[in-house]
């Protein structure tokens, strides 16, 4: 093999693992985030009051996600901060969304933590709900 056919060679090698590379980042990042559609006033609504009752969740996002390697339809995310698990209170979050949402509407809860969909809700939406701290007066 000449010096013209290691060249090629090579530069087939680097483009395979490039095309490697972009094939794998997409497919993890295949979920697009942004703004509701059709924002859901009522699923807000009754979460807020839910989380005021409740009284162990600091703040809510929302967002809309597209999973753009499926065929899913568009659903919405609620991104808690919350001291407790979110398994505490997952059948009244499901509840809720059962009575706010259409019923071709799917909603999903997570608790925020470290992941990409959590980064999203803290840093590019504002939160929907934020408990008010009380101080005491002494």
């Amino acid at each position: 093999m000449d010096y013209v056919e290691t060249v090629i060679v090579g530069i087939c090698i680097v483009l395979l693992v490039l095309t490697l590379i972009a094939s794998i980042l997409f497919r993890r990042y295949s979920v697009k985030l942004g703004e509701p559609a059709e924002y859901p006033d009522a699923l807000v609504n009754r979460l807020v009051h839910f989380f005021d009752a409740y009284g162990r969740a600091h703040k809510a996002y929302i967002a809309e996600a597209t999973d753009r390697s499926s065929s899913r339809k568009a659903y919405v995310v609620v991104g808690i901060e919350m001291e407790a698990d979110i398994e505490d209170i997952s059948e009244m979050l499901v509840s809720i969304a059962k009575e706010t949402v259409p019923a071709d509407k799917e909603v999903e809860f997570q608790k925020i933590a470290r992941d990409r969909i959590s980064k999203y809700l803290v840093n590019d939406t504002t939160p929907f709900y934020l408990r008010e701290e009380t101080t005491a007066v002494s």
